[in-house]
């Protein structure tokens, strides 16, 4: 992942002109899952790569609620609906996916 994905992905902003100047503003902000052999990654907007010791994974302004909630022991249903509670930008649709080795 950081030896090939990484510089792949930096390239392609690059070749974009997509903006990777360090401005914090929302309009250049991102942040990506990518799975690879059923493992997943999650690549923050400084190409910064993590796992997650607890197998979940999300993005977006309320993903932090929602995952807090599955580690508190919410389901799905309960995580997404604890997420929107709390988080002025989520709502439906919801869109999620499970991803098995």
């Amino acid at each position: 992942m950081i030896a090939k994905v990484i510089p792949s992905l930096k390239k392609c902003f690059k070749d974009n002109d997509y903006k990777l100047d360090g401005d914090s503003s929302d309009d250049s902000r991102f942040a990506f899952l990518i799975s690879v052999c059923g493992q997943v990654f999650e690549i923050a907007d400084d190409f910064s790569v993590s796992l997650s010791d607890v197998g979940y994974y999300g993005v977006g302004s309320g993903s932090s609620y929602g995952i807090g909630a599955l580690c508190a022991g919410a389901d799905l249903t309960e995580a997404i609906e604890i997420a929107a509670a709390n988080d002025a930008y989520t709502s439906a649709p919801y869109i999620h996916i499970a991803q098995e080795k």
